[in-house]
């Protein structure tokens, strides 16, 4: 199937794609910008052709999929120069590596920490102190599990969960004469 050149690109790593694009064109002229856009376009082109299965970054690999690219360009009829299978080549590795940098950023230096469980871990206290450390460590593990999810449904019933219990420990800390 062949897309229009304008046609919406319908592919899981798109916006993704179009995200290291505008960050690496951004001082580019339009013309430069376009080529960047192209060579993404024909291997997510390629990629959803060949690869449907292929819905996230860390499913890429150089061989089958960049090689497969490759060996595709190669195959063009009639044969496309030299020059335009070196600059597509160049330009796909230019957003990867962007792709690249950015992940290691985000791994390295989070926007939102992920909060410390509250719980003790060598032995839970007596009481309504017990209770409240339970609450919170069930509230820390709720968490933690809603930040692995995709955002939907699931993800915001636990956050309808996570916030009954923001209320629930509120009012038990209304019950502790000392706290």
């Amino acid at each position: 199937m062949r897309l229009c050149r304008y046609a919406p690109l319908e592919h899981p790593l798109a916006h993704q794609f179009q995200r290291a694009i505008e960050s690496l064109t951004a001082a580019l002229a339009p013309d430069s910008a376009r080529q960047y856009r192209g060579a993404a376009r024909h291997f997510l082109i390629f990629l959803g052709e060949d690869y449907p299965a292929v819905c996230s970054l860390n499913q890429l690999l150089r061989d089958p999929h960049i090689l497969g690219w490759f060996a595709n360009l190669r195959s063009h009829t009639p044969p496309l120069a030299q020059a335009v299978y070196v600059c597509r080549l160049l330009f796909l590795r230019s957003i990867l590596d962007d792709l690249q940098r950015e992940f290691h950023l985000a791994r390295s230096q989070p926007r939102h920490r992920a909060p410390q469980p509250k719980a003790p871990i060598i032995s839970p206290r007596a009481g309504l102190e017990g209770v409240v450390d339970s609450l919170l460590f069930a509230q820390h593990a709720i968490e933690m599990f809603r930040r692995s999810l995709p955002d939907g449904q699931p993800r915001h019933c636990l956050d309808r969960i996570s916030n009954r219990l923001t209320k629930i420990l509120s009012e038990t800390h209304k019950l502790n004469p000392a706290g």
